[in-house]
């Protein structure tokens, strides 16, 4: 009896041993299939989970998703980068962008679209850098914004429009810099005026003191003492004044001041109506007889 028992113990156990080693592999094989569809590759340098639904040679038609499994995006991979088109969705399934890539580079116009459907913006890209007119739009399909790009930095004349379509204002950079010339519209086509820079002196003594203000009474302003590029556009050499309900001053003693005539280069930023920025530029000079414009 006790040599029986022995001899069905080792018999069972050996019988046990095969089956788990089929079941141990197949896992293994199960494994391996799932991770062949599944690739974690590099977007937007952020790792993402991605399926692998085509596979041609080294393209890769891949999906990635939001974080409760929605579709995010669908794209054409190539060795490791984007290559071709790719398209994002808003996490309720409708379309949010679409671009096409070289190399990992954006080439060529995006397209990017409201949650509710029609066109949001068209982007112009080469080589991953804006170049061209990017055009924004109202739902209604009429333009909003169209703004000018060279190498990725806005170059020449930003236009503003109304629902209406009308012309709302034109506004002038260079190489990324906000210019001088602001033009305003009203929605009727009449060209809004322009305010100036007034510059009251005041001298005590040897003190020369310049009130500052502009000659609309607008308060949304602040002023710099510098000049600007060409006459025209605003760089990182501006000195900020302190400005306190639209108005500043520039203090100067005269006897610091070896040339008979004092220039001085003011610039005025002021928020309009529209909510533009209005650059003015006025170049203001002091006789120590007399004052002048």
């Amino acid at each position: 009896m006790h040599n029986s028992f022995r001899f069905s113990a080792t018999f069972e156990y050996r019988d046990f041993y095969p089956i788990a080693m089929r079941h141990f592999i197949i896992l293994i094989l199960f494994a391996l299939l799932i991770s062949s569809c599944k690739n974690s590759v590099l977007l937007g340098n952020r790792d993402q989970e991605t399926d692998t639904i085509a596979n041609t040679g080294d393209t890769i038609l891949s999906r990635t998703y939001y974080e409760k499994g929605v579709l995010k995006s669908v794209s054409q991979m190539k060795n490791g980068q984007r290559n071709g088109l790719t398209r994002n969705y808003y996490q309720n399934g409708a379309l949010l962008s679409e671009i096409y890539y070289t190399n990992g580079l954006r080439n060529g116009i995006a397209v990017d679209y409201y949650r509710e459907g029609g066109v949001h913006a068209r982007i112009p890209y080469r080589n991953d850098l804006k170049e061209g007119d990017a055009v924004w739009y109202y739902p209604s399909g009429k333009p909003y914004r169209i703004t000018p790009y060279r190498k990725d930095v806005i170059d020449g004349i930003q236009r503003f429009y109304y629902k209406s379509g009308q012309l709302q204002a034109e506004v002038p950079w260079k190489n990324g810099q906000r210019g001088a010339g602001l033009k305003e519209f009203t929605e009727s086509g009449r060209l809004i005026n322009e305010p100036s820079i007034i510059v009251k002196p005041e001298r005590l003594s040897d003190i020369l003191i310049l009130h500052l203000s502009l000659s609309d009474g607008s308060r949304k302003v602040t002023f710099y003492q510098g000049q600007l590029t060409e006459g025209k556009y605003l760089n990182h050499n501006l000195r900020q004044l302190k400005t306190v309900d639209g108005k500043s001053t520039i203090q100067v003693l005269l006897s610091e001041t070896e040339a008979p005539i004092a220039e001085f280069h003011i610039v005025a930023i002021k928020e309009t109506s529209l909510r533009n920025q209005q650059i003015l530029y006025k170049t203001y000079r002091y006789s120590l007889t007399s004052s002048s414009d």
